[in-house]
């Protein structure tokens, strides 16, 4: 049986080394929104970018997290912060930053549209690279150690991303990605195309993540497709199906508290197999809500 008095030593310790003994907490964690420049010029565009920091100085490697697109005008569409899921990889020791693309939200500009996907997501991908260039000016930001994620059309975005095989970025991650573009003929067609031409021009390892009761791409065909599409020029690719998300809608899986228990060690696999950290470095309050 343990003694009063050593239990009582060992709070008087926890008061004395707080910082040993308390949790990190949420508020404690570097949370900012920063506007971008992307061009300059009369018509120059700015981006908004959430950044979220553990505690400390650095360098920390970095997580970037590209949003999807919601029915309507991308213009009124609402900024997602990604909050929770952002925690996630703070209390893992990551910076994490989610660049708004050009033509959605609070970011200035117009959205790119069209039927020409391939072309499209080589565009949006510019956003992408205005972010990780700036976080990479940061001095808490380890510039050499960096993973791209995207959801949605965030996640085919990624896929365009990583033709360009930059410097520092160690893997991608694609959750649920593509483009269901009904006002376009054979956007399925596209859709294959540009994951074709994605993964022939890309080297970096990539993890792909669907399920098979997705509203966007159906009961997974059409999504083993893509990731056969992208593997058949990118072998360092690898495809996770999740099954039918018992939510009702594999396609909101990452936005989901239910997915936590299916992209967590999924992506945590993935970033081990890519030599960087998966073990909790902070309690956060929020991570896990």
């Amino acid at each position: 049986m343990i003694s009063i008095r050593v239990v009582v030593l060992s709070l008087a310790v926890c008061a004395l080394l707080s910082t040993i003994c308390a949790p990190v907490r949420a508020v404690e964690v570097h949370d900012e929104a920063v506007k971008i420049p992307k061009s300059t010029g009369l018509f120059g565009v700015t981006l908004t970018a959430y950044l979220y920091k553990p505690p400390g100085d650095g360098p920390f490697p970095l997580v970037v997290i590209n949003h999807g697109k919601a029915p309507g005008n991308p213009a009124f569409q609402q900024d997602n912060k990604y909050y929770r899921q952002s925690l996630e990889f703070v209390k893992r020791g990551y910076v994490v930053i989610l660049p708004v693309r050009q033509g959605f939200g609070t970011s200035g500009g117009q959205y790119v549209q069209g039927c020409g996907l391939d072309g499209l997501g080589r565009t949006r991908a510019d956003d992408i690279a205005v972010a990780i260039n700036y976080a990479k000016t940061l001095p808490y930001v380890d510039p050499a150690h960096i993973v791209v994620i995207g959801q949605s059309q965030g996640g085919i975005t990624t896929a365009a991303f990583g033709v360009r095989n930059m410097p520092g970025v160690l893997g991608i991650v694609n959750l649920v990605g593509g483009e269901r573009m009904t006002n376009c003929a054979n956007w399925e067609s596209s859709d294959l195309e540009a994951f074709r031409s994605y993964g022939a021009k890309s080297t970096v390892p990539a993890l792909f993540m669907y399920g098979d009761n997705d509203s966007f791409w159906g009961d997974g065909t059409l999504a083993h497709q893509f990731f056969e599409a992208y593997h058949a020029g990118n072998p360092n690719a690898k495809l996770i199906d999740f099954g039918v998300f018992p939510d009702g809608d594999s396609h909101r899986m990452f936005a989901s508290k239910n997915g936590r228990g299916i992209w967590i060690p999924a992506v945590g696999d993935f970033f081990q197999s890519l030599g960087l950290n998966w073990d909790v470095k902070y309690q956060i309050d929020g991570a896990g809500e």
